[in-house]
């Protein structure tokens, strides 16, 4: 499902590679990142080349909700707690910078994006602790977030905090513009990389340097990501005929809903799950009864989701991908900020890159929190569990049994298959399995995808590969083949 972004905005076709070539620093990702990373090596005289395996903006970039801000939940106190108060300084201040950062390049190139100064907000209707403790600990981190019990929204709540002087625009806009400063070849998919040498389909990259911006890195050693991320998925809903909220929100509260006014109306999120755990479905027509509840007259005009990286103790990494690959870079686990972090991604990677800088911040992905062991523990059980699911618990239904338009993981000759049935009754058998590292994959049915609960691959119910780190589809059968 597109995003209310991706709709509204057609950015021009790039090229495919066609040849073999050599490039100073190769970018693998046209998001955000990628095109950040790419301008500010420019800004300092060194031309990047993108590599993109679908469109300009396709993925996670042109699904973002799109707020450029500090406010990053309930983090602060945390930060502090895991790693000391200046860094905790430094990710407030650099995360503040970003906002800067954006608003001088969008003046500078007269970008037209719909980028505009608007105050965040986050609030509780419970928990009025948690509200006060995060006031302090931002305070002590450099920023000046107000306390306010009139927060003037359309239901109940008991207090919140706003961060002035933060942003919002629209990420497609600003990747049209900022694209044409660079080059880029889509529908280039980067399959493997060894050492200095990328490889596609059909031919090959030599690069002094590479950046890996493709939201989750599909290289599993060195760096072992998949161990220490998961992903995420939200909901969101563009809305019509409700009342301007005049600013960002975003509720602390278990439902974790959050708003936004934008120039196509009101977008709100929420019903946020772990990849591969939405087995019953039901979470956009849990959001849409919320949004009811809350707006009786609103009019549903859009819903699409999101898939964010979600790290062990969450801050991104970024920087140095590997200490045994001086010349990779990684950008990654934004953990649903990834506007702000593009931009701290942009300035940490071209200062490495241009400046030799050595990397000394939070975000440095070299870091060990201990703290973090039992995330990992967990995040290594789940995959275990999800490897070994098919011996533990044996599918029982028939491709008979299944009913129009669902899908689910049925025994075919003593061998498990993902199948889909369609209106039409027509039948998609798929590969049970993630190609990554062979998850058993789980079907969720809101948006009719085989997912991977281990790592966050997904692919559409006839095997193509939508999100990594799976770099290749899944086989898809047709019934006559059993």
């Amino acid at each position: 499902m597109k995003s209310i972004w991706q709709e509204n905005c057609s950015i021009p076709a790039r090229p495919m590679l066609d040849h073999d070539i050599k490039v100073k620093v190769a970018i693998i990702g046209a998001g955000l990142s990628g095109l950040l990373i790419a301008e500010k090596l420019r800004e300092k005289g060194i031309h990047a080349v993108i590599f993109e395996a679908d469109r300009i903006g396709s993925g996670q970039s042109g699904k973002s909700t799109a707020k450029i801000t500090s406010q990053h939940n309930l983090i602060y106190q945390k930060l502090i707690d895991s790693f000391g108060l200046e860094k905790a300084k430094q990710y407030a201040m650099m995360n503040q910078q970003a906002i800067t950062d954006y608003e001088k390049l969008i003046k500078e190139q007269n970008i037209e994006c719909d980028f505009k100064h608007i105050d965040t907000t986050l609030f509780t209707s419970i928990n009025q602790a948690a509200i006060q403790k995060e006031l302090e600990s931002a305070r002590l981190c450099g920023l000046d977030p107000q306390y306010d019990e009139n927060l003037n929204l359309p239901f109940e709540t008991k207090c919140g905090i706003t961060f002035k002087n933060q942003a919002q625009f629209n990420p497609m806009q600003f990747l049209k513009e900022l694209s044409k400063n660079h080059t880029i070849y889509e529908k280039t998919k980067i399959l493997k990389v060894e050492d200095h040498t990328l490889l596609c389909e059909n031919y090959s990259i030599q690069a002094d340097k590479i950046i890996f911006a493709c939201h989750f890195p599909f290289i599993n050693f060195p760096g072992y990501y998949f161990a220490r991320m998961h992903q995420s998925r939200s909901n969101c809903l563009l809305l019509n005929h409700v009342p301007e909220l005049h600013g960002c929100f975003l509720s602390i509260d278990e439902d974790g809903l959050s708003f936004r006014d934008s120039q196509y109306g009101l977008i709100m999120g929420g019903m946020s799950y772990k990849c591969g755990e939405n087995t019953t479905g039901g979470k956009y027509q849990g959001l849409i009864t919320i949004a009811k509840k809350i707006f009786p007259n609103c009019v549903l005009s859009q819903k699409w989701s999101a898939q964010d990286c979600m790290t062990l103790d969450q801050v991104p990494y970024i920087g140095q991908f590997s200490a045994n690959k001086p010349d990779w870079y990684v950008a990654t686990g934004y953990n649903k900020w990834g506007m702000t972090s593009s931009m701290v991604a942009a300035n940490i990677i071209s200062n490495m890159i241009v400046n030799h800088d050595k990397n000394e911040t939070i975000f440095n992905p070299s870091r060990f929190n201990t703290a973090s062991i039992g995330t990992l523990t967990q995040n290594s059980m789940t995959a275990i569990k999800g490897l070994a699911l098919e011996n533990l618990t044996l599918p029982q239904d028939t491709i008979d049994d299944l009913p129009i338009n669902h899908g689910g993981i049925i025994e075919v000759d003593g061998k498990s298959y993902g199948v889909y049935k369609d209106e039409n009754e027509k039948v998609f058998i798929v590969s049970s399995r993630c190609p990554h590292l062979g998850c058993q994959l789980t079907w969720n049915p809101d948006e009719k995808t085989w997912d991977c609960p281990c790592h966050g691959s997904r692919f559409s119910y006839n095997g193509e590969v939508l999100d990594g780190p799976a770099q290749t589809s899944i086989q898809c059968s047709d019934t006559s083949d059993f």
